[in-house]
């Protein structure tokens, strides 16, 4: 009789699996768009009309699962305003680093962001997180000083935006621990597509903003449903497989992010990059590795 439950588990797995792939490329798409606007639009006016196409679509998901009632109550969240305020900040650090850098810079960079959250999550969660997981974390902040390079041309205005979007990802991630599986995920993702859009008003004295081209909505559009479907297929992974199986996988944005720049951009990474790239690529997946060897041990424990 067991073995039905482990085919079960297998496949639940791998259902996770494909869905971070897809949500992973998802990002990739959205953000490539983005990078091609770049150098015609500013990151404000991208913003709030990506927002503007992305929020009715949600809206009307909401609606649709009878979950859009409990909006007015969720902007009073205290917690997910909080949400809010790191998803506004990581993404115009993000974007706003991304149109003036590689995107296999970029990407690299970023992958820093489990490891950030394991850190943050013992810090000033209480996790527990032993010596191997530490050395981990610091092996990856070596990895993103490499690509970084502190002290040469290479580490500039973007590179330092990107490396605060992680702290406002990880900030994001720590605070949606804390949300409870009672909050719909949608209601999260309504106000995080409609307060990032609104919040490009922000930059609107600072931008010339300019009439956008047939072309032009026609990129932003794509972003947009990248943006639903990134959110919604990395949800569907988390909660479809386990998640030491399936976190692992999220490091697929570097080979598409490094795809993308070749194949784009035409961006090809350094000996440099890609060492860095390796370095972090390898930290965090030791330290998702550890993170199932201890959960492994605590069921045995319980078990006996």
């Amino acid at each position: 009789m067991s073995q039905p439950h482990a085919s079960f588990d297998r496949a639940s797995n791998s259902a996770g699996v494909l869905y971070m792939l897809s949500a992973c490329a998802m990002f990739v798409l959205g953000d490539s768009c983005i990078k091609i606007l770049g150098k015609q639009l500013p990151l404000g006016e991208m913003m709030l009309l990506r927002g503007v196409i992305a929020l009715p679509i949600v809206l009307a998901m909401a609606a649709g699962t009878g979950d859009l009632y409990r909006l007015p109550e969720a902007a009073r969240n205290p917690r997910l305003l909080l949400r809010t305020a790191f998803e506004i900040g990581s993404t115009a650090l993000f974007l706003g680093g991304l149109i003036r850098m590689t995107y296999a810079d970029a990407i690299a960079i970023q992958q820093f962001v489990p490891l950030a959250v394991m850190a943050g999550a013992a810090l000033f969660l209480g996790d527990k997180v032993g010596w191997r997981r530490w050395a981990a974390a610091f092996v990856g902040l070596i990895g993103v000083l490499i690509v970084v390079r502190p002290g040469t041309g290479a580490f500039n205005w973007p590179s330092l935006m990107v490396l605060a979007n992680v702290v406002c990802v990880a900030g994001r991630d720590l605070v949606t621990r804390r949300l409870g599986v009672a909050m719909p995920t949608l209601i999260v993702a309504i106000m995080s597509i409609g307060c990032v859009g609104a919040s490009g008003l922000l930059l609107l004295p600072f931008e010339t903003w300019l009439v956008p081209t047939g072309w032009e909505m026609f990129l932003i559009s794509i972003a947009a449903f990248s943006s639903i479907g990134g959110f919604y297929w990395v949800t569907e992974a988390l909660r479809r497989g386990e998640v030491a199986v399936v976190m692992p996988f999220r490091y697929s944005l570097i080979p598409y992010g490094v795809l993308s720049g070749i194949v784009v951009f035409g961006e090809w990474p350094d000996a440099t990059t890609l060492l860095g790239s390796a370095i972090v690529l390898g930290a965090g997946l030791y330290a998702l590795h550890r993170e199932r060897v201890r959960g492994l041990e605590e069921r045995d424990g319980a078990g006996r």
